[in-house]
């Protein structure tokens, strides 16, 4: 009986273990640039996501420390507390530091907010960065679509290469005036500051 005991307590604490985990991956990989895709109600089931993964980690986190001071499976409670730790780490860092080490140093960015009657209102903001790759932000009424690519800028003009989806109030070509940038190829006319 003593051995089924201790088998079923190794289980649950896997168990939790790897909960603590899935619940932090969706909350880590918001934070990763180009993969920032949510709607609204999104934001909603992420909050939930994110309660329950504060609650479940300080609750093994806590349980690791006493039991560790009691020398009770000290080395799993070694390594379940340093994951742990590293999981809230990655959560609660700030998304820029992300963006910084994925893509280096802002070289320039364009914001503006488009209002006509075909997309409400829409709010596009474009980063270039120095090792020729950018981000880009579309938000409307709805949903917020980052998405990333390269860019090469010659004269002017800018071309952007998305890596995954083109979002629909973006263009591919756009042209550089007075610190105005200007789609070439959009379906609506959009100028970004």
């Amino acid at each position: 009986m003593n051995r089924f005991i201790k088998v079923l307590r190794i289980i649950g604490q896997v168990l939790v273990l790897s909960s603590i985990t899935l619940l932090a991956y969706p909350l880590i990989e918001l934070k990763i640039p180009g993969k920032r895709i949510f709607t609204d109600q999104g934001q909603i089931g992420m909050s939930v996501f994110g309660a329950l993964f504060f609650i479940i980690a300080s609750g093994l986190l806590l349980n690791s420390i006493i039991m560790f001071t009691q020398n009770h499976w000290r080395n799993y409670r070694l390594i379940a507390s340093i994951i742990i730790v590293i999981l809230v780490f990655l959560v609660i860092l700030p998304r820029e530091n992300y963006v910084k080490s994925v893509l280096g140093k802002p070289k320039l960015s364009f914001n503006r907010i488009n209002k006509n009657e075909k997309y409400a209102t829409a709010t596009i903001k474009i980063r270039l960065f120095n090792n020729g790759r950018f981000l880009s932000e579309t938000y409307d009424a709805h949903l917020n679509n980052e998405n990333m690519g390269n860019y090469t800028f010659e004269n002017g003009n800018l071309s952007l290469d998305f890596h995954n989806e083109k979002p629909e109030y973006m263009g591919t070509e756009l042209k550089i005036i007075n610190d105005t940038l200007s789609c070439l190829n959009c379906t609506e006319k959009v100028k970004l500051i």
